[in-house]
């Protein structure tokens, strides 16, 4: 995912042309490769106000399904559909902020906040399979609006080595380079130090 996202935004910068991209239905891979390219090229999506408009332009508006793919009220865990399409793409940008740890204005406990909440079923946000329902559910239901809690808390979310001077992010997508995301997946392990920035949000 990687890869390709980075291949599409070599294009668009470097050769100057525009790229059709598509998956199946468009709102899982095509979310995924768009939405990190455009993090490499405009670093107003690296900051925590344009990473908000980035979430809902491109997945929220576009229609991706959380709520079949994250199984939210869904008792069937054999369920093929059910697949971490948004966790992989939260995986890919701790790759980047791994490489870019200055680029970006928020740190990788926003992404950790993510993560958890994108299953918790408390925004509505994160929940159902289209922009309509969403919409529906905050009218309906006031539902909480994640992004207000990230405002409120953002001195939780903010990378105090914020400090950005590239425009556009060339990550390397070797193999070596890309490391597990230990603070999301290691985080229960007795014997896994959590990094300093995250201690807080684990607390």
């Amino acid at each position: 995912v990687l890869k390709a996202s980075w291949d599409l935004a070599d294009y668009v910068h470097n050769s100057g042309v525009s790229v059709l991209t598509h998956c199946s239905d468009g709102w899982d891979r095509t979310a995924q490769m768009v939405s990190l390219a455009e993090l490499m090229l405009d670093p107003f999506y690296r900051t925590l106000e344009g990473f908000a408009v980035l979430v809902e332009k491109e997945w929220c508006s576009f229609g991706h399904q959380f709520g079949l793919r994250c199984g939210h009220a869904r008792s069937d865990v054999s369920n093929d559909q059910r697949s971490p399409i948004f966790l992989l793409w939260l995986d890919c940008i701790h790759q980047l902020l791994r490489q870019f740890e200055t680029e970006f204005e928020f740190a990788s406990t926003l992404l950790l906040f993510l993560a958890d909440h994108v299953y918790s079923c408390k925004y509505g946000n994160f929940m159902f399979d289209c922009e309509k329902a969403r919409v529906d559910c905050f009218d309906k239901y006031a539902a909480t609006n994640v992004w207000c809690d990230v405002q409120s808390k953002r001195d939780t979310f903010a990378n105090p080595r914020f400090s950005p001077e590239r425009t556009v992010l060339a990550p390397s997508t070797a193999w070596k380079n890309i490391v597990l995301w230990k603070a999301y997946f290691a985080r229960f392990d007795p014997t896994f130090v959590p990094p300093v920035e995250c201690v807080q949000f684990y607390s």
